[in-house]
């Protein structure tokens, strides 16, 4: 497969919502990502004109981030991305977008059609997949997977597949074994065990110490729970909108990034509002942060949680955010979206660091950053370093 997909988002028309249908023709399905994509960067940026987002140098003590390319070489932004295994800047990818971390440190991207592995030293292999989109269960290669787009990993190092336009929850074993665990492939909705069950275009996913899974239905505007036999519930979620409450009475718009922490609340990029929302494991639903205003942060994505209670984003188009519990923003990366200047690629500190369409985050157990960074098709990595205060002559 040549070229390279762009983000989906679906846009608003005559007052309902449509979305676009995933075709077999992959050139097709490029075309409309392409152009969604693009409204969607426009839309982001008039939204947020006139916005400030502080990238000021940071005070003695406290900490900023400096940025690297893990893995991946090659193009950048705009340019086409391409395939190999290989270590470090001798990898190449063609569309990293969610991406995950083992108890061991390795990274699992959804990579175009292929889930990738990658090694603490930066090491690149693929583990299941092919250049072909289709559907299909099988061993490493001989699996067929249609626009995946999130991934997470268990305790026993089972990873688990947002395979968003085939609208199934595939499960992949350590040794590269594909199975489905949930969804027909049929658009739509409908609670049930294993193919009885419909999913609308499933974007996120997030696994629990139990082995639950929580699946952001993108186009169902839900939280759906899939236990480890594949049975799926709704969770939380109903019509499009928003409004705060508890199981069906909350409202999300779009809902696609999720994260879980070690009590059990879920984090939510719930990106047609712009909002980062909480749900606890009673299904009571708030709001942690909201990108409209001062804060100005546009169509949350990538999500993941420190062990601290802070929550990661990555958001359209160029940017990586921290959000305290209190609900505090701060940019850590990128310029934002209201520099002109603000997608490109470079290394370098927080600040100065460009991004081109950032999607999958995760973090290791140190606390390292890691960003699958779709438009310029690599694995950035993000550390913290605490500044000092001069010597004094």
């Amino acid at each position: 497969m040549t070229g390279r997909q762009a983000r989906a988002r679906p846009h608003r028309r005559n007052g309902s919502y449509s979305t676009f249908t995933i075709q077999p023709s992959i050139a097709t399905m490029k075309r409309k990502l392409s152009v969604i994509h693009f409204l969607s960067i426009v839309l982001a940026f008039s939204l947020l004109a006139g916005y400030k987002i502080s990238n000021a140098a940071p005070p003695d003590g406290s900490k900023t981030v400096m940025v690297s390319t893990f893995a991946g070489g090659g193009a950048t932004y705009p340019e086409s991305g391409d395939f190999a295994d290989g270590t470090g800047s001798a990898a190449r990818f063609m569309n990293p977008r969610g991406i995950t971390i083992d108890a061991s440190d390795n990274l699992y991207v959804v990579d175009s059609n292929r889930i990738r592995k990658v090694s603490p030293k930066g090491e690149v292999s693929t583990l299941a997949g092919s250049d072909k989109s289709d559907y299909a269960n099988g061993i490493r290669d001989a699996a067929r997977f249609n626009v995946p787009y999130s991934i997470a990993v268990d305790a026993s190092g089972n990873l688990y597949v947002a395979d968003m336009a085939n609208h199934r929850i595939r499960k992949v074993s350590p040794k590269g074994e594909v199975s489905t665990l949930a969804g027909d492939g049929k658009y739509g909705f409908a609670d049930g065990t294993g193919s009885a069950a419909k999913f609308a275009h499933p974007c996120g996913i997030a696994v629990d110490a139990a082995g639950n899974l929580y699946v952001a239905d993108r186009d169902n505007h839900r939280i759906r729970k899939v236990s480890p036999k594949g049975e799926v519930s709704t969770f939380v979620g109903g019509k499009y909108g928003f409004a705060e409450g508890t199981g069906s009475a909350a409202r999300f718009a779009q809902p696609c990034g999720i994260a879980i922490d070690t009590v059990g609340n879920l984090y939510v990029a719930d990106g047609e509002n712009y909002r980062v929302r909480k749900v606890t494991p009673k299904g009571e639903v708030s709001t942690l942060a909201s990108g409209r205003g001062k804060q100005g942060f546009a169509s949350p994505f990538g999500i993941t949680i420190d062990k601290a209670g802070n929550v990661y984003i990555t958001a359209i188009a160029s940017s990586i955010y921290k959000i305290t519990q209190d609900g505090k923003v701060r940019t850590l990366a990128g310029s934002g979206p209201t520099d002109s200047e603000a997608i490109g690629f470079a290394d370098g500190p927080g600040n100065t660091a460009r991004f081109a369409i950032p999607g999958g985050i995760a973090i290791d157990k140190t606390g390292n950053l890691y960003v699958a960074d779709e438009g310029n098709m690599r694995i950035r990595k993000l550390v913290f370093v605490t500044h000092s205060a001069p010597e004094a002559d």
